[in-house]
């Protein structure tokens, strides 16, 4: 080969390794390998709300400006509701390589406690990977409490007359109680009215015992209560309307006791009272005398002749009676309901 022939071979032997990137020195910056992405991390949204009994709760957490590798952060809580009792959650975020988002998974817990709405805050910290933390790095979830609220009571004591004990019996809208008391004096009740602030004396007919058994809204209270023959040991109950002021002996129907269990609005009194002959017959006093409320069934009534009505039990606005009474017919007890009856003139 000739010398002008090999000289052409050597320097395109160069050229190829020049352009090849070898040979004499370094190669080209244009080629140089890239730093990782990790990306950086933050909530999608800042808050949410869920009831109860939602179940679970998504959080969306967000990798921006970059998704290479591996990366995570760990989830720190705060907030009023409490963690196992009223949710639960994980405690880390992951995502993988190339993914960029990741969800996180509230389960709530659905119980039957009322309570007020409560807040789980989750916030991201440390990072892992490489990865960065954006602005956006806590989450507030409000959890709506949808259990129907429970009643709660609270107590007031209404004390007695001065002796150990007392017992209530009936109470009005107005919150207004009567029952009986031990007053100071060993062996002696009393019939009570409790107007919300303070335990009122009744008194007594003359006896040692006398019993509030029912309270109309104006506070007026029927009842019974002991009346004296001669000496305590002969006493027997009279029932009695408390106006206000006074407690009125209602009397009887010709025995020797009577009790008045209700009365309406306008002070009208049913109960049970004895007859002359010893039978126990309802009444009504319709404010200035007691009367036989069978006296007062119409005698067109089929069931005039063969119910007597023993007690009345029961009083409304409208005049009726609540009566128990005894079928002849039958030998049976039953509940009546005594109307009055509007004549037109």
């Amino acid at each position: 080969m000739s010398n002008l022939m090999r000289v052409a071979v050597l320097t395109l032997a160069a050229m190829t390794l020049s352009a090849c990137g070898g040979g004499g020195g370094g190669g080209g910056a244009g080629n140089s390998p890239q730093p990782p992405e990790p990306g950086m991390l933050g909530f999608d949204v800042a808050q949410s709300t869920a009831d109860e009994t939602a179940g679970t709760v998504s959080i969306v957490v967000n990798r921006a400006s970059g998704s290479d590798g591996e990366v995570g952060a760990t989830l720190a809580l705060s907030g009023d509701a409490r963690s196992g009792s009223d949710f639960t959650v994980p405690t880390t975020v992951t995502f993988g390589n190339g993914a960029t988002t990741a969800t996180v998974q509230v389960e709530l817990v659905n119980d039957a406690i009322v309570e007020d709405e409560e807040s789980i805050i989750l916030e991201l910290t440390a990072p892992t990977g490489g990865a960065t933390l954006g602005s956006a790095t806590t989450h507030t979830v409000t959890i709506r409490n949808d259990d129907a609220p429970a009643i709660s009571y609270r107590l007031t004591d209404l004390g007695t007359l001065g002796g150990r004990s007392s017992s209530g019996t009936a109470i009005n809208a107005s919150g207004h109680v009567t029952g009986h008391s031990e007053t100071t004096v060993p062996n002696n009740l009393h019939a009570f009215l409790w107007d919300g602030t303070t335990m009122v004396d009744l008194g007594t007919l003359g006896g040692r015992r006398s019993d509030g058994e029912f309270i109309n809204a104006s506070g007026q209270v029927t009842g019974a209560s002991d009346t004296r023959f001669g000496d305590f040991s002969e006493t027997r109950p009279h029932a009695f309307l408390w106006d206000g002021t006074t407690m009125v002996d209602l009397g009887t129907l010709g025995g020797s006791e009577s009790q008045g269990v209700a009365l309406n609005a306008s002070g009208q009194v049913t109960g049970a009272a004895e007859t002359a002959e010893g039978v126990e017959h309802a009444f009504l006093w319709d404010g200035t005398t007691m009367l036989d409320l069978n006296a007062l069934i119409h005698p067109a009534d089929p069931l005039q002749s063969i119910v007597t009505l023993r007690e009345g039990v029961d009083f409304n606005d409208l005049g009726q009676i609540l009566a128990q009474g005894y079928d002849s017919r039958t030998i049976e007890h039953h509940a009546y309901v005594v109307s009055p009856i509007v004549t037109v003139p």
